[in-house]
C-alpha cells in the first residue's frame, strides 16, 4: 500500500481516486468547499454498465497539499498548472504523474527538472456526473513514461503491478505515447465541439468522415508523423470506443468553460509553423473554438 495524492476533482481525478483507493491510501485534493464537503460525507460514486459502487476517500483542499504523498497524480486542466507549479517545484519527495491532454504543458514542467516527473496519457472514458459521481464510460489503460532521465521507476512498479482492474503500462519514451493521443485529441475534440456531435458520428457519417480525414492529414503533417495509416487506424479506434461519448472540448463549450484548445490545437499549430506546413482547416478550427469560448464567457 502506498500513499497517493490526486490533485484535481474533475472526471479523471474522481476516476483515479476511486480505483487507486482500493489498493492504496489515497488523498484527493480539490478546490471547492462544496466538493470537499460532499466527498467527505458520501465518498465517490462510480457508475459502469454493470453496477454503481461507492468508495470512501480522504479529501483535502488543494492548498493543503504538502508533497507528503509517495506519488502525486496531477489531474487538473493544462491552464490550471501555472498557479500550481510554484508549489509543486519545492517538493522533491513525491513522484509526479501529469495527466493533461495535449503537449503544451511539457515546457512548463521544465520547472520541475530536479523532481521525478512522469507523463501519463489516459485512454479511459470518464464523465463527471456531479461533485462526487463519475461514469466510467469506457475501460482503457494509463500509459506512463518519464519526462526526464533522472526518473526512477521503482516506486511506480507497485502501482503498475497491482492494477489489474485499472491498468497502467510503463514506457521509456514519452513522445511515443503522447503523439498518438495528441493527434486523436486534435482531430476529435475541435470537430465534435464545432459540429456539436458525439465522437462516433465523425466516422459514421460520410460527410463528417471526409472532414475528419482532411483534418487528420493536416495534424499528422504538422507533427511530422510519417506512419499516417497507423495513426488513422488508431484515431478511428478511439472514435469507435467512445462512439456514444462527447469529447471534453464539446463539454467545456456546452458548459461555458475554457477549453484546452491552446495545449492541443495550439501546440500543433506551433509545430506546423516551425516546419512551414500549411494547415488551413486546423487553423480555422482553432479560431472557431476560441470564438466559441468567448461566446460562452459572455453568455
Amino acid at each position: 500500500m502506498m500513499k497517493i495524492g490526486i490533485i484535481g476533482g474533475g472526471s479523471i481525478g474522481l476516476l483515479y481516486a476511486f480505483y487507486l483507493n482500493q489498493q492504496h491510501e489515497v488523498t484527493l485534493y480539490v478546490r471547492s468547499d462544496e466538493q470537499k464537503d460532499i466527498i467527505s460525507l458520501e465518498g465517490i460514486f462510480l457508475n459502469t454498465k454493470e453496477n454503481r459502487r461507492n468508495e470512501r476517500i480522504h479529501v483535502e483542499y488543494i492548498h493543503n497539499w504538502k508533497g507528503q504523498d509517495e506519488i502525486t497524480f496531477v489531474a487538473v486542466k493544462e491552464y490550471h498548472l501555472d498557479p500550481l507549479l510554484a508549489t509543486l517545484s519545492i517538493h522533491t519527495k513525491t513522484v509526479f504523474i501529469f495527466l493533461q491532454n495535449g503537449m503544451g504543458h511539457l515546457e512548463k514542467l521544465e520547472r520541475l527538472k530536479n523532481q521525478q516527473v512522469y507523463i501519463g496519457t489516459v485512454e479511459h472514458g470518464a464523465l463527471k456526473v456531479n461533485k462526487n459521481e463519475v461514469n466510467h464510460t469506457g475501460m482503457g489503460v494509463t500509459k506512463l513514461a518519464p519526462l526526464m532521465e533522472n526518473a526512477e521507476p521503482t516506486l511506480l512498479s507497485n502501482v503498475v503491478a497491482n492494477s489489474e482492474d485499472f491498468p497502467f503500462v510503463l514506457y521509456h519514451n514519452y513522445e511515443e505515447i503522447m503523439l498518438k493521443k495528441l493527434v486523436a485529441n486534435a482531430v476529435i475534440n475541435p470537430l465534435t465541439a464545432i459540429l456539436k456531435i458525439r465522437n462516433g458520428l465523425l466516422i459514421e457519417d460520410p460527410s463528417y468522415f471526409k472532414v475528419f480525414k482532411i483534418l487528420l492529414t493536416e495534424v499528422t503533417a504538422a507533427l511530422s508523423i510519417k506512419e499516417s495509416q497507423e495513426i488513422e487506424t488508431y484515431v478511428e479506434s478511439i472514435c469507435r470506443k467512445t462512439a456514444h461519448n462527447h469529447s471534453s472540448m464539446f463539454k467545456d463549450i456546452v458548459e461555458g468553460r475554457k477549453t484546452e484548445v491552446d495545449s492541443i490545437v495550439g501546440y500543433c499549430l506551433n509545430q506546423a509553423k516551425k516546419s512551414q506546413e500549411s494547415v488551413p482547416l486546423l487553423t480555422s478550427c482553432y479560431f472557431m473554438i476560441k470564438g466559441m469560448e468567448k461566446k460562452g464567457e459572455n453568455d
